[in-house]
């Protein structure tokens, strides 16, 4: 049996949030054959009860209890002691829009049904392995650009007074571009460092995270680059 560990030695615990009984059943029996403690909640207001700081993976049915498990996914990540804890929906809907939806709503991956156990738990191992990388080779525990600051320990980013909330891989981007302003990256370049070793990751998944941290860094949105040719950078 493999033994999946989070940071803390213990067990990675992993938080289920599905109306589909025999979903749940083959995704708790398949992850804790994997080593994982898993819980399952059939109910959104169930799920809302539990110590939820403590898990270290979320995977929610975004459609389960009429829609219920996008409003769980949004105060996940609203919430302080939840936001950096790495999401992954796991739904039917299967559109080009909603999968861009679920992506721009903070989740780390999309995974459609039906889909196999062996792509489930690699997923699973993909989004924890990519959660527990560290920033890009740092030179500083603190980056600074103008009034923007990064601080690597805490993952957090302030322009000004202004917490920004970034996800992980937003977080990552920006590190990476920032600790290297004036160079640009390739496509494969960025794939080894913020997704090493993963599943196909595709340009439109790199676009999609850039687009949506254009959006959060208000005026400093126009020194991230895409040059086609190129690559993305943070050019000053």
């Amino acid at each position: 049996m493999k033994h999946i560990e989070s940071t803390s030695e213990q067990p990675c615990r992993i938080l289920i949030a599905d109306d589909e009984p025999l979903v749940c059943e083959l995704m708790q029996f398949n992850l804790e054959k994997e080593g994982f403690e898993v819980d399952v909640f059939r109910n959104v207001d169930e799920a809302y009860q539990a110590d939820l700081p403590n898990y270290n993976l979320f995977i929610i049915d975004v459609m389960m209890n009429d829609m219920m498990g996008m409003h769980f996914a949004h105060h996940l990540k609203q919430t302080k002691s939840t936001t950096s804890i790495p999401l992954i929906f796991c739904t039917a809907c299967d559109g080009e829009n909603d999968i861009i939806n679920g992506l721009n709503s903070g989740a780390d991956d999309y995974i459609l049904k039906l889909f196999s156990m062996k792509e489930m738990i690699a997923r699973v191992n993909a989004v924890l392995r990519r959660h527990r990388m560290s920033p890009p080779t740092p030179p500083a525990k603190v980056l600074t650009c103008r009034d923007m600051r990064i601080n690597i320990d805490d993952m957090t980013v302030y322009i000004g007074d202004k917490l920004i909330d970034l996800t992980n891989n937003e977080f990552y981007l920006l590190t990476l571009f920032v600790n290297n302003r004036n160079r640009l990256f390739s496509h494969n370049e960025i794939i080894d460092t913020i997704w090493p070793g993963e599943m196909p990751v595709s340009r439109r998944t790199i676009d999609i995270n850039i687009a949506r941290l254009r959006k959060k860094l208000g005026s400093y949105a126009e020194q991230l680059v895409d040059r086609p040719g190129f690559g993305y950078g943070y050019v000053e």
